[in-house]
């Protein structure tokens, strides 16, 4: 059951790792189980997301939500799993 949502702010970059976000940001290093994570919430304009961490995001339905750098939300990432485009 997923229930958490991860606010990342200001961070260096998100990705993938064992099935966990990774993200890493001012040399340390902060990890989260996917099946954990309903929303994840980024602001920081400077925030790299790999491609592999958004085909996860997919396949544990987990909805990103990219806010500017005024800290408003600015889109939603609803990312669904399918077999074509």
């Amino acid at each position: 059951m997923t229930w958490r949502v991860v606010h990342v702010s200001q961070s260096e970059k998100m990705r993938l790792k064992l099935d966990n976000l990774l993200v890493q940001k001012m040399g340390q290093e902060f990890t989260v189980p996917l099946s954990d994570i309903s929303i994840i919430v980024a602001e920081g304009g400077d925030t790299v997301v790999t491609l592999r961490l958004l085909s996860a995001l997919s396949k544990y339905n987990i909805a990103l939500v990219v806010c500017d750098n005024e800290h408003l939300p600015t889109g939603i990432l609803s990312l669904t799993k399918s077999g074509h485009f």
